[in-house]
């Protein structure tokens, strides 16, 4: 009965909460699996645009791993011709064998504070823009992704659901 209870209350599209690692974390992450956090944003990195990806993950031993994975946009899509091909994506380690979550994540803010300041004040948890009504774009995105929403959602709350599907896709 109560596995009935909990899967007739279980959102798909809800936003994972972060549990102890979310404490005292002044970025907004998203839980991407049991032991995988994220933080992507836009970037630009020499002359490709594109998205990158800070990730905190536990290995295989029990310690901490933070990797920076960029994935760029690419030639955009010409409708009737054949796609282009999708440009690879780069990966790289900036930290392993970290004893605990907290630690790894406090490294991974700081990369971004201090490497990546646009990226801050895009993902700032208290960021003002996140209180706004959700924009056009947004919940055009949402429908596509074909992720429901109710009524009044916030600028914040579909940047969050829209990471959260992209996550669970591999974006």
């Amino acid at each position: 009965a109560e596995l009935r209870a909990r899967a007739e209350t279980f959102d798909v599209w809800s936003v994972p909460s972060l549990g102890a690692f979310g404490n005292g974390r002044a970025l907004n992450w998203i839980k991407a699996g049991s032991e995988i956090f994220r933080l992507t944003y836009p970037w630009k990195a020499g002359d490709e645009e594109g998205h990158e990806t800070l990730t905190v993950e536990r290995d295989l031993v029990g310690h901490w791993g933070v990797s920076l994975t960029f994935r760029p946009t690419g030639a955009p899509y010409v409708k009737g011709q054949p796609p282009p091909p999708r440009p690879a994506s780069r990966q790289r380690t900036l930290a392993a064998g970290i004893v605990t979550s907290d630690a790894a994540a406090g490294l991974a803010e700081a990369f971004v504070l201090q490497e990546r300041r646009q990226a801050a004040n895009l993902k700032d948890k208290a960021a003002p823009w996140r209180q706004g009504g959700a924009s056009e774009k947004q919940l055009g995105m949402l429908r596509r992704l074909k992720i429901p929403f109710k009524p009044g959602i916030t600028k914040g709350q579909a940047s969050d659901l829209i990471d959260v599907a992209q996550a669970r896709r591999g974006r």
